[in-house]
């Protein structure tokens, strides 16, 4: 669905226009002048620091409303609201939504509905804007020229609600993280597109934090706190304890053994050796998150790092 393109003009020069003008979507994929008789009529001219209203009142699709220059403001009205404009609203709604736009420097918006064709169009489901698929997936699709909210529309839903979503046809693309991507029913109607790995290679995605005064005052029981994470994570990773482990494993998830026995393998999330994250890859993790514009700031990664506690720890199990 390609909305017509439209435009919105805020002219100083022309004789006495309007300072407010009206938008309306419409099925297929258009978008008229309200104030118009033409229905092909997908121009408004508003003077400079005017205002223009667009909505999307009846119909059986999805609309937004993208800038190929982005307007001074918008500020959504009506509808589920995610995000602050522009895009208006954030990504494609069905009827019932409204907003509007402040033009405030002279020039001509070009302006489309955000919903194209192929992956253009579609919808992708994640659990949480900015997370860690988030992060991945925006990546992967950038490199293929796309775009949120400009050429494809997310939804947020718990992971363990994917299988559906996919199925209902909620959503064309969603993640499969462990241990729900081992589900055989999801396996019968998914297609997997790419790994995380093919998009940010090695990941430091957790890790345990604290302010420094806490440590400072907490310092000797946080050290035995660690140790004790050492021995029984190394406990855990042990083979031979496997079968105890999923007997553990069954009695906290209070789910069936036989559902689990993949925890703490190879087919688990990795554990690194030692506890020791990975900075370098934490640090190439947040440089991605800046460039996919989730985050403004610059930040070293070393510069707030502090693994004393877990050398300290280490050394008693020598």
């Amino acid at each position: 669905m390609i909305g017509f393109p439209g435009l919105a003009q805020g002219n100083a020069e022309s004789s006495d226009p309007p300072m407010t003008a009206e938008v309306v979507a419409t099925d297929p994929s258009s978008f008229r002048d309200a104030s118009s008789a033409d229905p092909a009529d997908n121009t408004v001219e508003i003077a400079a620091g005017g205002s223009v209203t667009f909505h999307y009142p009846t119909g059986t699709s999805q609309h937004n409303v993208t800038f190929a220059t982005a307007p001074s403001s918008c500020t959504q009205t009506a509808g589920l609201l995610i995000t602050p404009g522009p895009p208006l609203p954030s990504f494609a709604q069905p009827p019932g939504w409204s907003g509007h736009c402040e033009f405030n420097t002279p020039g001509t918006y070009d302006f489309v509905c955000g919903i194209h064709s192929d992956m253009k169009g579609k919808v992708m489901a994640i659990n949480a804007a900015g997370g860690a698929v988030d992060i991945a997936m925006r990546k992967m699709l950038r490199t293929k020229g796309l775009e949120v909210n400009r050429d494809f529309v997310q939804i947020e839903a718990p992971l363990p609600s994917m299988r559906a979503i996919l199925a209902d046809k909620k959503a064309d693309m969603v993640p499969l993280v462990v241990p729900f991507s081992f589900d055989p029913e999801l396996r019968k109607i998914a297609k997997p597109l790419f790994l995380n790995s093919d998009v940010m290679g090695v990941t430091q995605l957790l890790f345990w934090t604290a302010r420094k005064s806490f440590i400072d005052k907490n310092r000797a029981a946080m050290v035995d706190f660690m140790e004790d994470t050492l021995r029984i994570t190394s406990w855990f990773l042990d083979p031979k304890n496997h079968a105890e482990v999923i007997a553990i494993a069954s009695r906290v998830t209070k789910q069936p053994p036989e559902r689990l026995g993949w925890v703490f393998t190879n087919k688990d999330y990795h554990h690194a050796p030692g506890m020791r994250p990975d900075l370098v890859a934490l640090q190439r993790n947040v440089a991605l998150v800046k460039e996919l514009g989730l985050t403004d700031a610059d930040i070293d990664v070393n510069k707030y790092s502090d693994l004393s506690l877990l050398d300290d720890a280490a050394k008693r199990l020598k």
